[in-house]
């Protein structure tokens, strides 16, 4: 945000970002701790329960669970990037602790769309429109790649990424628009690459072969 300075004329200076932590600044790392547990434990259950593998499910759930967290610092990486580009400040650590924050949605969305296969008519419908279309027998069988890279498709996806974009704006003084817009844009190139390097290892030209 730019705001003019009295004894500079008609020069400007960069003004305090606005933008607060999710929570007290000492209660951040407990609420990432938290969240990653609850990551890892979510994990660890999916893969005791899946197909017998010779390597433990708590060591996959770890292993998984720590590239979800180097994600989420590299995805709020991007985001300050993105905003410098624009010419705009953005505090990687806040934005980091927000991301983390609502990544809470993130994990309830995951175990909705699990509970979706033991589930009928309305009630998994309705467990698929707020966890994503992963929890979709059709979307899974189509193209592995497409279905991981947009399993969490739903309801809660959106609403982290609208409350994603509104924290940005909110903290640059943008248009709400402009915050989601920034955040779509990221989200969608991240998929679509996601999508792409799928593909690729699985044997198949990128994006299901189009």
């Amino acid at each position: 945000m730019l705001a003019p300075a009295s004894s500079l004329g008609t020069r400007f200076v960069r003004t305090r970002v606005r933008l607060a932590w999710p929570f007290s600044p000492w209660f951040v790392p407990f609420a990432a701790a938290f969240a990653l547990f609850e990551r890892w434990r979510f994990i660890r259950d999916k893969v005791a329960a899946g197909p017998e593998s010779p390597l433990d499910p708590a060591a996959l759930a770890w292993m998984a669970t720590t590239t979800h967290a180097l994600g989420v610092l590299a995805g709020s990486a991007l985001l300050v990037v993105a905003w410098r580009a624009l010419g705009e400040r953005m505090p990687y650590w806040r934005i980091a602790g927000i991301t983390c924050a609502l990544s809470l949605l993130t994990g309830f969305a995951d175990l909705l769309r699990v509970r979706s296969a033991e589930l009928e008519g309305a009630w998994r419908m309705a467990a698929v429109t707020l966890g994503g279309i992963g929890g979709l027998e059709s979307v899974r069988a189509d193209d592995a790649g497409l279905a991981a890279a947009f399993a969490g498709l739903g309801v809660l996806e959106a609403v982290r990424l609208i409350l994603l974009g509104w924290a940005q704006s909110h903290a640059v003084a943008r248009p709400f628009a402009t915050g989601v817009a920034v955040t779509l844009s990221l989200w969608l190139a991240i998929r679509l690459a996601t999508w792409f390097t799928l593909d690729l290892l699985a044997g198949r030209s990128g994006f299901g072969g189009l």
